[in-house]
């Protein structure tokens, strides 16, 4: 009887010792796919945060245009304000001469 405690309680500890090395493999398992996850969202944020800056640089490029094409757009309505403004003034120089014409002529 003696025997067959001392066989029991040596087959359950090494269901024991079974046991707690399965339980360190899951352990150690489950670290190692923690790492893995974790590198693999440190990767995709710096990806994201690569394509953000992307992105920034390129609306900054856009805006730099825009603001070009505002300053051309600016430069080409003071010119036309001022080419009306001569021809304004071109055309009030016109009637004076036609109005002096005519006020000689009607004094003659």
């Amino acid at each position: 009887e003696l025997a067959e405690l001392q066989a029991s309680l040596s087959a359950e500890q090494a269901r024991r010792v079974q046991a707690e090395q399965a339980v360190r493999t899951l352990v150690g398992e489950v670290a190692e796919q923690q790492q893995q996850q974790q590198a693999t969202a440190r990767c995709e944020a710096e990806g994201a945060r690569a394509e953000a800056g992307q992105a920034v640089h390129a609306l900054v490029g856009e805006v730099a245009q825009l603001h070009a094409s505002l300053n051309m757009e600016q430069t080409r309505r003071v010119q036309s304000e001022q080419a009306v403004q001569a021809l304004v003034g071109e055309m009030a120089e016109q009637q004076q001469q036609q109005a002096a014409a005519a006020a000689a002529e009607g004094a003659r």
